[in-house]
C-alpha cells in the first residue's frame, strides 16, 4: 500500500513447448511469436485499468531482459530496465540454449535462414528499427567482469544503438 502500483510477473511460455528447452527468449512458435501474445493480454490490463504506456516500467533480467527490451516497442515512451540481457540471439555465446530453442521453435530451420526472415524477432537492434515507436527510457545494467556477455551483447548493441541514434531521431537522448 505505500506504493501506488501494481505489477504483473510474465513466465516465458516457449519453456512448455519442449522438456529440452532451458530458455526460449519469448518465441513460440515460428507462426505464432510469444512476445506479440503477450503484449495483447498486458496492453488489455492497461486498458483495462486505464493505465497509459508512458506509465508502464518494463523489467527484465537476462531473457527477461529481451523480452523487456523487445516488449517495448508495444508501450510507447514506456520505461525498461534490464539487468545482463541478451540482446542479439545470434551472437549469444550460450550455444546449447539458443540452438536448442531454434531447433523446437523454428523446426530445423538453418540460422542463415532465420536470421533472414526472422532477424527482428531476434535481435533488439533490428526490432527497434521495425518499430514505430520506443521506450522513453532504457536502464541498462550489465557486470562488466562478465567478459564474454559484454564483449558479445552490450558493447555490440551500444555501438548499434550509437549509430542507429545518429540515423534515426527517435533515439534522442543517444
Amino acid at each position: 500500500q505505500e506504493i501506488d502500483a501494481s505489477f504483473i510477473t510474465i513466465n516465458d511460455p516457449t519453456l512448455y513447448m519442449g522438456e529440452s528447452l532451458d530458455a526460449g527468449w519469448y518465441q513460440g512458435y515460428r507462426e505464432a511469436w510469444a512476445i506479440d501474445a503477450i503484449h495483447e493480454i498486458l496492453a488489455r490490463f492497461a486498458e483495462l485499468l486505464g493505465v497509459v504506456s508512458r506509465d508502464v516500467l518494463l523489467y527484465g533480467i537476462s531473457a527477461g531482459g529481451f523480452w523487456a527490451l523487445m516488449s517495448s516497442v508495444g508501450f510507447p515512451g514506456s520505461q525498461v530496465m534490464v539487468e545482463i540481457p541478451q540482446v542479439d540471439l545470434f551472437s549469444y555465446t550460450d550455444e546449447g540454449p539458443k540452438e536448442r530453442m531454434f531447433q523446437r521453435c523454428f523446426r530445423g530451420r538453418s540460422e542463415e535462414y532465420v536470421r533472414n526472415k526472422y532477424s527482428s524477432r531476434l535481435r533488439v537492434i533490428d526490432r527497434w528499427r521495425d518499430a514505430a515507436a520506443l521506450p522513453d527510457r532504457v536502464i541498462y545494467c550489465q557486470n562488466i567482469k562478465d567478459y564474454r556477455h559484454t564483449r558479445t551483447q552490450m558493447e555490440p548493441f551500444w555501438d548499434e544503438l550509437l549509430h542507429f541514434g545518429r540515423e534515426d531521431e527517435r533515439l534522442r537522448a543517444v
